[in-house]
């Protein structure tokens, strides 16, 4: 049995039997399309990277294990036996992305029923959100720790092993003689530049986790990695979980903090020491200004790096960001998110630029031979949802298309809990499905697209925002595999 101080578990979305594994295996081998796509969301917090480096640094014996991969290279792996061959002293699960709310619950159980004396944790976004609702339901989790937690999970894991009580350590609730106790929200690091988010060697499986992407567990051609820049936002998207007052709510940061461009270009620099082909740049480096991508791209100009980079546009991107952009990496790629094809809408949300604005950029990018993927959300407050709304969809569509981006077929778009659309929704006009971490829990394991849809709009029924989902999906996926 393995021994260890510390394991971080990351759970997939849901378990799939392993007669489930073996039926998908054999329709891949066949060439068959009948399976439904189930996105398993195997990419790992990048939180949790620099958690268990900073573990590692003071001396206490700590795994990461991806359960998804786990899981897609074991076609006989049963959770219960993988979680009963391992020992540890704190099994601390991560409930960051809501998908995860009822697999992540599982492995809890799971962990407590083979280990009654270990600790139970749960961390995260969706967890500190929840976190007194969690403790009360739950049994089998002993402890929640709230926001960002670099500075309160040694100060936990260091208190739990000495046996000093927990009351003390900030930023967690936790259950203490039947009673849920809280203690104030922990304090935020200072200095981003002390978190080292690409300690790989302490993930189990590691080279394969690299090829693992959003929707299934080592696939991807390419080896690829996540690398933070900054914390917060200093935007307010009103659908958005992650934005500048959704973010202050669950973690005390009220201003977005970045990480150095020295830092960020030697974090690079030593992933592709690891065999990193692609590194996916985690905010927007423009978010930080002209002088700060420009020194972050100069400082990875002279460590003479090959890799290409993907990076998330949380506007429109500059001509002079693009231009040095694409001299530092090549095979460059950005995601774009006008979200709608409504100016009006869009500016009722957060995304302040123009169709004009938008179109004129996707051009640049073609000029500068940028891949370029661009992003719907389908479902927002002011949409009318009919076939004049369809048929400006598809118009709007085909012009992106003519200038050669991508666009990815709008999924199913699942209202985040601690969103300005949820915690303002009479502002908004919103009607809201989904409210308690149990209402989430239960649709985590659904693969009804209804379910996942959590609300709805003045101008369109859940049922609407479902039924013109798949309208677009469909449109967008056939337009796009005729060529």
């Amino acid at each position: 049995m393995r021994h260890y101080d510390v394991v971080f578990l990351h759970p997939p979305r849901v378990f799939e039997s392993s007669r489930f594994r073996l039926r998908k295996l054999i329709s891949e081998k066949l060439g068959s399309k009948k399976e439904e796509i189930r996105p398993q969301y195997c990419q790992i917090p990048m939180g949790i990277f620099s958690l268990a480096a900073t573990l590692d640094k003071e001396g206490y014996d700590v795994k990461i294990i991806n359960l998804g991969l786990e899981q897609k290279t074991n076609l006989i792996f049963n959770l219960d036996r993988y979680i009963k061959s391992m020992n540890a002293k704190i099994f601390a699960i991560d409930l960051h992305w809501f998908v995860h709310t009822a697999s992540a619950l599982m492995v809890a159980d799971v962990c407590k029923r083979n280990h009654p004396n270990s600790l139970v944790l749960l961390g995260g976004m969706t967890a500190t959100w929840f976190h007194n609702q969690i403790l009360k339901d739950y049994p089998s989790v002993d402890v929640i720790i709230r926001g960002e937690a670099d500075l309160s999970m040694p100060h936990l894991v260091g208190a739990y092993i000495t046996d000093k009580g927990l009351h003390n350590v900030d930023g967690i609730t936790y259950r203490q003689n039947g009673q849920i106790k809280q203690t104030p929200i922990g304090k935020i690091a200072p200095d981003l530049d002390a978190i080292e988010p690409f300690r790989l060697d302490l993930l189990e499986n590691y080279d394969k986790y690299l090829k693992s992407d959003i929707i299934d567990c080592g696939k991807e051609t390419t080896k690829f990695f996540w690398i933070p820049v900054a914390r917060s936002c200093r935007y307010d998207c009103a659908h958005c979980g992650g934005g500048r007052h959704s973010y202050s709510l669950l973690t005390g940061r009220n201003k977005m903090a970045l990480r150095t461009p020295e830092k960020v270009a030697e974090d690079i620099r030593m992933l592709q020491e690891k065999g990193i082909e692609r590194v996916h740049i985690s905010h927007d480096p423009e978010i930080g200004g002209r002088k700060y991508y420009l020194d972050m791209f100069e400082a990875v100009k002279n460590r003479d790096l090959d890799l290409s980079a993907y990076v998330e546009i949380f506007r429109l991107p500059t001509r002079d960001f693009i231009e040095k952009f694409t001299k530092v990496f090549h095979d460059a790629a950005v995601a774009i998110s006008p979200e709608t094809f409504s100016e009006e809408v869009r500016q009722l949300i957060g995304r302040q630029f123009s169709n004009h604005a938008f179109f004129k950029s996707l051009d640049m990018l073609k000029e500068k031979g940028v891949k370029t993927q661009v992003w719907f959300t389908i479902g927002l407050p002011g949409e009318v949802l009919d076939l004049s709304w369809f048929e400006t969809f598809k118009d709007f569509f085909e012009k992106i298309s003519t200038r050669g981006a991508y666009v990815i077929p709008p999924l199913t778009y699942t209202i985040d809990p601690n969103c300005l659309l949820a915690i303002e929704n009479e502002k908004y006009r919103i009607r809201l499905f989904l409210k308690t971490f149990e209402d989430y829990k239960k649709i985590c394991s659904s693969d009804n697209p209804l379910d996942w849809i959590g609300h709805e709009t003045e101008t369109s029924s859940r049922e609407k925002i479902a039924t013109f989902t798949a309208y677009a999906y469909s449109y967008v996926t056939h337009f796009q595999s005729s060529f």
